[in-house]
């Protein structure tokens, strides 16, 4: 069985949809938001798993709770796990290292 880690920004993207650079901050999603930016990463890693489908029941997912991954492996029907201790009301930079690095500690075949 292969396994998976999955990690979702659900904010990759949203600045430079609207011409701001970059999306670091709250102030610079707030301003995406406020110029009308939607969020593309959920739809984005969608497409990357639907080649997947076919296998999926060969595929383990280690991903992150709701936004970050969850919700998009559940819908999909992938058997999944989740990490633990990983915000998911406000996400940062260091929400996405600490899930790499609980990632790179289960020794996922693939990130």
């Amino acid at each position: 069985m292969l396994t998976l880690g999955l990690i979702i920004n659900p904010l990759a993207g949203i600045g430079g949809s609207v011409g701001l650079k970059g999306s670091d901050g709250p102030e610079v999603v707030a301003e995406a938001f406020s110029r009308g930016a939607q969020c593309k990463s959920g739809k984005r890693a969608r497409l990357a798993l639907d080649v997947l489908l076919g296998i999926k029941d060969q595929i383990k997912i280690i991903t992150c709770p709701q936004a970050m991954g969850e919700n998009l492996v559940a819908d999909m029907g992938f058997d999944f796990q989740l990490l633990d201790n990983i915000s998911t009301i406000s996400t940062s930079a260091d929400d996405t290292c600490q899930a790499a690095q609980q990632l790179l500690d289960k020794k996922v075949d693939i990130i």
